[in-house]
């Protein structure tokens, strides 16, 4: 639930990266049939740069296509404008 702490394995590309935080969100699916979790990262557990390396170098790192009246480039600006935002901290 909201507040729960948690801890995250992830793995990418061969490297593991783990991660402490708190979940600040839960969004269910419109069949809810899934949820999506929210989650501040407080303790990059000694990992900070592994972790930045497996976000920024991801394939696809932006979307490759949008569709017209499709609600992807809504998404795709608030996308930038959150990834800015976190750039200026």
């Amino acid at each position: 639930g909201l507040g729960e702490p948690v801890e995250l394995g992830i793995q990418y590309g061969g490297e593991d990266v783990n991660v402490k935080g708190v979940v600040t969100g839960i969004n269910e699916s419109r069949g809810g049939d899934a949820r999506t979790h929210t989650v501040e990262i407080l303790d990059y557990c000694g990992q900070r740069d592994g972790y930045f390396q497996l976000l920024y170098d991801r394939v696809p790192t932006m979307p490759q296509s949008l569709q017209r009246d499709f609600g992807a480039l809504s998404h795709l600006w608030q996308n930038i404008a959150h990834r800015v935002a976190r750039t200026r901290r």
